[in-house]
């Protein structure tokens, strides 16, 4: 979306600053500017001032700075271009823009999933069947502040309060309620009915606060399945979900700090203990996407998993890949069989909060303890089982302090010096875990990346005199290893090529300094070569780019992708948003320092797949020069 800057600048003059601010926060008139607490910080003194004559706010103390729009951008969370929308509204000022058709239809499903949750607030509160939902929750301590807040209602038990209400009444087309799973086609009595019924109804946002999806909890029936969620589509991608990911940013940004659970329910319990900087994966493995996304905001993780061997099993990848992306870990060890819902309701709000702020440990103490939890000093078996988890461990953490430290538990655990350990532990080789794999599973790797993973024995091995090589005794093969190695840089390279092409797209200069620096074959993955050298050829004839334009000189699968890095790239941007955006596109000050980084990366791919095909020509030689020594072997006889 292109605004030149006279309609930036039209808005920010006629918009009515102190009132939009004062929706946010309670300002006090102080001479001719605006006092209050600012938002940006955990402020105890008023230090924010807005000053309407000069259409600017500043933070004495956290030095958040910026006009209106900058303002309701940070405080929401969301774009310049969709914060300048909301001003502009207020302000009465219509944008000369063009829509992309694509963000018109999901606004339209985003409209129907609010109207819906709406509708089930309604029923829960306004009808009989409400009363016994609400006496449900009430007993399960959910009072109407809460019920309200996480906007939690009911689906009727005739399964019809969506149809009647959007279908019957000509209001939106069944496709599309059907597309975003409200509705359901039952062609045999050619009538729609609501996927929903009879449930206690929570609803599911995005990281920008949208609605699209819900889970639907029993209260009053038996059924095998006590929740059911939305099923995956156009909206609702269960892997990608952080629940109540966007009421918690503020929170964790103010307190520098993020509580993850497994449940939304979890996250519930939380709030209740005014605990309100969590979010739970909704029962889904964590993913790298989630990773970066909560490490872009905080370092600082309280992981507070069930206590089961799933739940287990959770932690230890959760805090593994949080390691890797540089974070200080601690776990909430809950008893076993209790979740933070039963936790608070048996020993009360203030006992939680205590429990997840207070009693929770460093994940080296967690990750300790479990694999001690086998361990029989009476038993040579469990003491070797012992040992090398300890190895693990400290390969994990790759620290040498830790690794003492580690050492010097253990060492009073099993009644040995720690030297006599130190040393043990040196000759124990720790093989590779399957469950490690899980590390790639999230990874979508392309398969045309320098034909990395087709079969090694394909290849061509360079020509071998029979007399000069010195044959070995046994087929060579090549360790699974080196595949795994490759899938997981190869997400690197394209990772930094996917953020080349979405500053390409938003700004000319930096198409050029890509287009300059970055040759056509040095570019990793054939499907971003291309679109690349499609937005270069766009810039030759025009200074901007329009999506829309562009895009319908694209392919299927061009599309696809530049849709996919659009909006993920969107996501993990809006929340490294500067306070000193002025226009559409100034925020990207971050990602244009980026680019050279980005190119040098994606110039490494070219390195790493000479040593790969060097490694894989020597093996296929290898392999042919044995082949052939058996036939001789063969004639001789």
């Amino acid at each position: 979306m292109a605004i030149s800057r006279e309609q930036i600048e039209e808005v920010i003059n006629k918009a009515d600053m102190v009132s939009i601010i004062s929706k946010y926060v309670t300002l006090e008139k102080k001479g001719n500017d605006y006092k209050g607490l600012c938002p940006f910080h955990n402020d105890n003194n008023p230090s924010l001032s807005v000053a309407p004559r000069k259409k600017c706010y500043t933070c004495f103390s956290c030095h958040a700075t910026g006009n209106v729009i900058t303002f309701v951008q940070n405080i929401e969370h969301i774009s310049f271009n969709e914060a300048l929308r909301k001003v502009a509204e207020e302000a009465g000022v219509k944008l000369d823009i063009k829509v992309n058709p694509m963000e018109l239809k999901f606004n339209k499903y985003y409209k129907i999933m609010d109207e819906a949750s709406s509708l089930y607030e309604f029923y829960l509160n306004n009808t009989d069947e409400g009363k016994g939902a609400l006496e449900y929750l009430h007993k399960r301590n959910l009072n109407d502040d809460i019920i309200k807040r996480f906007r939690i209602g009911l689906a009727s038990s005739d399964g019809n309060i969506l149809n009647k209400a959007f279908i019957e009444s000509n209001k939106y087309l069944p496709i599309d309620l059907i597309e975003i799973g409200l509705i359901g086609n039952d062609t045999k009595n050619n009538r729609y009915y609501d996927l929903f019924k009879n449930r206690i109804m929570f609803p599911i946002e995005d990281y920008r606060g949208n609605i699209i999806g819900f889970s639907g909890r029993i209260y009053n029936s038996e059924s095998n399945a006590k929740y059911m969620n939305s099923h995956e589509n156009v909206l609702f991608k269960k892997s990608n979900i952080l629940y109540n990911y966007y009421h918690a940013l503020n929170d964790i940004k103010l307190n520098d700090k993020i509580v993850i659970f497994e449940g939304f329910m979890d996250v519930i319990a939380a709030y209740r203990a005014k605990i309100n900087n969590s979010v739970c994966t909704m029962g889904t493995s964590l993913t790298e996407d989630q990773v970066r996304l909560i490490s872009g905001l905080t370092k600082n993780i309280i992981l507070c998993y069930d206590g089961d061997n799933p739940g287990i099993n959770a932690s230890k990848r959760a805090i593994k890949m949080f390691l890797s992306a540089g974070c200080n870990i601690r776990v909430c060890i809950l008893p076993v069989g209790i979740d933070p819902d039963d936790y608070i309701n048996k020993f009360g709000s203030e006992k939680l909060n205590d429990l997840l702020l207070n009693k929770n440990v460093p994940a080296v103490d967690y990750l300790y303890e479990i694999a001690k939890r086998n361990l029989n000093i009476d038993n040579p078996n469990t003491i070797s089982l012992f040992l090398k988890e300890l190895k693990e461990l400290s390969r994990e953490f790759n620290s040498k302090i830790l690794e003492n430290y580690i050492i010097k538990k253990a060492s009073s655990d099993l009644n040995v010096s720690a030297n006599e350990l130190e040393e043990e532990l040196k000759g124990i080789i720790v093989e590779n875990k399957k469950s490690d794999d899980n590390y790639y599973e999230n990874y979508d790797v392309p398969v045309d990346n320098y034909g990395y993973y087709e079969d090694y024995t394909n290849l061509v091995p360079p020509e071998i005199e029979d007399n000069n090589y010195d044959f070995p005794n046994e087929d060579i093969v090549i360790p699974e290893k080196k595949i795994k190695k490759v899938k997981k840089i190869s997400r690197k390279y394209t990772d930094a090529e996917e953020r080349l092409i979405y500053c390409a797209i938003l700004n000319k200069k930096y198409a050029q300094q890509i287009n300059s620096e970055l040759k056509f074959e040095e570019n990793v993955d054939k499907t971003c070569r291309d679109i690349l050298q499609k937005i270069y050829n766009y810039y030759r004839k025009h200074d901007s780019l329009d999506l829309d334009e562009f895009s319908s000189d694209l392919n299927e699968l061009e599309k696809e992708k530049i849709n996919d890095i659009k909006y993920r790239l969107d996501l993990i941007f809006m929340n490294n948003s500067s306070n000193e955006d002025e226009d559409n596109v100034s925020d990207l000050l971050l990602l244009e320092r980026s680019i050279s980084d980005c190119i040098k990366v994606v110039k490494e791919a070219k390195y790493q797949k000479s040593a790969i095909d060097a490694d894989s020509s020597l093996a296929g030689a290898m392999k042919m020069a044995d082949s052939k020594k058996k036939t001789l072997r063969k004639v001789n006889k």
